[in-house]
C-alpha cells in the first residue's frame, strides 16, 4: 500500500496512463486487494502461484507488453514484504528506492532521453551489472530488445534489465551500503 500511496502523493499518478500489476501468490484471493482499490488505472495482468520464480513472471509480462506498445516503465515490486516491516534495514532500503524512483520520477523520465535504464545503486560487473533492489525506469523500446528472463536463481530478474551490458545506465545515487545489514536513513540522501 505504501507504493500505491506514494505514487498518488508524488504526482506520478496524474502523469501515467496505467498501473499494471502481476501478483505472485499461493492464494488467488490476494489479487482482489488490487481490484478492491476501485482504480480505473490499475490492472492485474497476471497471477502466478510459483513463489520460487520470484519476479520472473512479472518481468516476462513486461517484456511481452513492450513488444506491442510504446511506453516508459517504472519497474518496482513489494520489496521486503516477506519481512512484513520486521527488518528496519530493509524498510530504510525501500524508502530509499521510493525516494529516487517515485518521488523524483520527473528526473528519471527526463534521463530516459539519454539512458536505457535509470535507478539507484547501479552495481557494475561482468555479467552482474544491476540496480540493487530492482526498482528502475526504462522504455519499451529498450526492453523489447532484451531476451526473455530465464529463471536460473533468485537474482535472475535483478540482472535482466542490464544483462547485455550494451545499454546506457544511469545511477542517480549510490548508497555504498549493505542494505540487509545497515541502516540507511533518509537524512543521508534527501
Amino acid at each position: 500500500m505504501t507504493l500505491y500511496r506514494t505514487i498518488r502523493e508524488s504526482g506520478l499518478y496524474d502523469n501515467i496512463s496505467g498501473i499494471k500489476c502481476s501478483v505472485l501468490t499461493k492464494d488467488s484471493n490476494d489479487a482482489t486487494f488490487f481490484t478492491d482499490l476501485m482504480d480505473s488505472k490499475l490492472e492485474v495482468i497476471g497471477i502466478n502461484d510459483n513463489l520460487n520464480l520470484y519476479e520472473t513472471p512479472t518481468i516476462n509480462l513486461l517484456h511481452e507488453h513492450a513488444k506491442t506498445e510504446d511506453f516508459y516503465v517504472l519497474y518496482l515490486h513489494t520489496k521486503g514484504v516477506r519481512h512484513n516491516g520486521g527488518l528496519i534495514y530493509v524498510t530504510d532500503w525501500v524508502n530509499y528506492l521510493i525516494h529516487f524512483n517515485i518521488k523524483k520520477h520527473t528526473t528519471c523520465i527526463a534521463a530516459l532521453s539519454d539512458y536505457d535504464g535509470v535507478g539507484v545503486n547501479l552495481h557494475r560487473g561482468e555479467g552482474s551489472t544491476h540496480y540493487s533492489g530492482n526498482f528502475w525506469w526504462s522504455t519499451s523500446d529498450y526492453i523489447k530488445k532484451l531476451d526473455t528472463c530465464v529463471y536460473q536463481d533468485y537474482i535472475s530478474p535483478e540482472l535482466w534489465l542490464t544483462c547485455t551490458d550494451r545499454g546506457k545506465y544511469l545511477s542517480l545515487w549510490d548508497s555504498h551500503t549493505n542494505h540487509y545489514a545497515e541502516r540507511y536513513e533518509a537524512h543521508r540522501y534527501s
